[in-house]
């Protein structure tokens, strides 16, 4: 419940607000946005589909802008009431200002978030919200750890076979959105996502 800056894992919010008017009937690959060249300057129009991509594979902050400019910040902030997110604020345009005033999230909120994506909240469209999204076993730069290296290792320690160990990560599905930003002296460091795990 402790209230934190997410950097740009707040922009998972922003991917769920687009993709349930995409669940709704919105053309994932037809809808075109206007991705800004810079805050307040125009730049060229790109499908729905290649801004989201952008925006959550490799955290373009100008994609993001696109999405909060097509939709309203103040209507990606009621998604965040609609899944019950109620300590989550967006205090600045991500890809304009920022942060300060700060966002605002909680872990409780962002599980929350995928806990109701998971459970049918984007019907059809859920494989397509994790498929846009980061997903690999390697996780950020700035991270030392490798969950392929980790399960490697914890497979060779159990003596199992490669074959079943590979069967293991083949069906092992991961979808994550990290953040990190300075500002005034200050770095704020996020990671969150959603992984399916099997048994």
């Amino acid at each position: 419940d402790t209230v934190f800056e997410p950097a740009s894992t707040m922009k998972t919010l922003y991917h769920v607000h687009a993709m349930k008017q995409v669940a709704n009937g919105l053309p994932l690959t037809r809808t075109m946005v206007e991705k800004p060249a810079a805050c307040g300057l125009p730049g060229p129009l790109q499908s729905l589909e290649l801004t989201l991509r952008e925006m959550m594979e490799n955290s373009d902050n100008m994609s993001t802008l696109a999405i909060s400019n097509r939709f309203g910040l103040s209507n990606i902030e009621g998604t965040a009431g609609a899944l019950g997110m109620s300590a989550t604020r967006l205090n600045f345009t991500i890809g304009c200002s920022g942060p300060s005033p700060e966002n605002e999230l909680t872990l409780r909120d962002l599980a929350r978030l995928h806990q109701e994506v998971a459970n049918g909240y984007l019907g059809a469209q859920r494989a397509t919200f994790y498929e846009l999204m980061a997903e690999s076993l390697s996780f950020p730069s700035w991270g030392t750890d490798d969950l392929g290296a980790r399960i490697d290792s914890q497979a060779l320690f159990l003596g199992l076979p490669a074959n079943v160990r590979d069967a293991f990560k083949a069906e092992l599905h991961i979808a994550y959105k990290p953040g990190g930003v300075s500002y005034n002296g200050t770095y704020y460091f996020a990671e969150g996502g959603w992984v399916s795990v099997p048994w």
